[in-house]
């Protein structure tokens, strides 16, 4: 079902200050805090406490765009454009710099994790390394090159049986599966136009979103194979970002024309449009536990060029 026009909901909260454009959102929650941080066009992080909507800290990662936060083995990780990544450790109110590692990317594809211990980074050349928490290169796998392939434009990874793999999604809308041992698995043309974002539930399905007007959806079959599934249609051109809910029910669209769009995953059916940011998306994330502080089983947040984060709890 679909909200009529007149019930579609304001957001739960909108979290506004002096930041610029937002490129990444990321939640801490602890059993007695509650935090979003958010990485910025000018390299700094703002740590927001969503028991009280108010900033708590902000800090420096570097004078470049900060394009994503990840946090594993007590350490906070950050990328800034141009390819350095650094390694924090969060101390008496500062963040103390550990390592740093340069990864020879200048694309705006973000970094990921897998096993608590190990980094995805980009490359030029559509080519991704594997890095330890000591900035340690542990392997690099080879995507076909930059001609073949153009630029890296999206990492997934995701756990299944007790084996890791990697989704490297490029420029020439080829979707394509690696171990993260190393060795191809399988790959997909899931587009013509050229692909901005991606999300997987970890399962079976996933979502792809581009530079065109089409949200296309595909499956990972039992023999780790790739196939298309259905497809949404959406008003006006351009996807920035997807993030598909935790419960595989619902996935969002961060769009170009400062709207969100929610679908059901099952028939990719339009539930509501929201437009309550002024420019592009530039991410989206659900929370992955409760937050309390909303009383929200996923709370949604979006965030963009407009450096304002809205906070959503829809279809729960």
């Amino acid at each position: 079902m679909s909200m009529e026009r007149q019930q579609i909901p304001d957001p739960l909260y909108t979290l506004r200050g002096d930041m610029e454009a937002i490129h990444c959102l990321f939640y801490q929650l602890g059993t007695d805090s509650e935090y979003i941080l958010a990485s910025t066009q000018n390299g700094t992080i703002y740590k927001w406490n969503l028991q009280t909507c108010r900033e708590d800290f902000r800090f420096q990662v570097g004078d470049d765009a900060c394009l994503s936060i990840n946090y594993i083995d007590n350490l906070f990780i950050s990328q800034t454009k141009g390819g350095e990544i650094k390694f924090w450790e969060e101390t008496n109110g500062t963040w103390e710099l550990k390592a740093k590692v340069f990864s020879e990317y200048w694309g705006f594809c973000k970094i990921d994790t897998f096993s608590g211990k190990f980094l995805v980074c980009p490359e030029s050349g559509s080519n991704i390394r594997i890095v330890d928490l000591n900035g340690k290169i542990v392997r690099r796998l080879c995507n076909g090159g930059k001609e073949k392939c153009g630029e890296i434009m999206a990492i997934k990874c995701f756990s299944l049986l007790g084996t890791e793999y990697i989704f490297v999604l490029c420029e020439n809308g080829i979707l394509t599966i690696f171990k993260a041992c190393g060795g191809k698995v399988c790959d997909l043309k899931v587009m013509s136009d050229c692909p901005m974002a991606l999300d997987f539930d970890g399962e079976s399905k996933g979502v792809v979103g581009g530079s065109g007007d089409v949200l296309v959806g595909f499956q990972l079959t039992s023999d780790l194979q790739l196939v298309k599934g259905r497809q949404a249609v959406i008003t006006n051109k351009g996807v920035s970002c997807v993030a598909i809910r935790p419960d595989k029910k619902l996935f969002v669209a961060g769009c170009w024309d400062c709207r969100l769009r929610l679908f059901s995953m099952k028939s990719f059916k339009l539930l509501v449009v929201l437009q309550n940011h002024k420019e592009v998306i530039q991410d989206i994330c659900y929370s992955s536990a409760k937050v309390n502080s909303f009383n929200s089983q996923w709370l949604l947040a979006a965030a963009g060029k407009d450096g304002r984060i809205t906070l959503w709890d829809l279809y729960s």
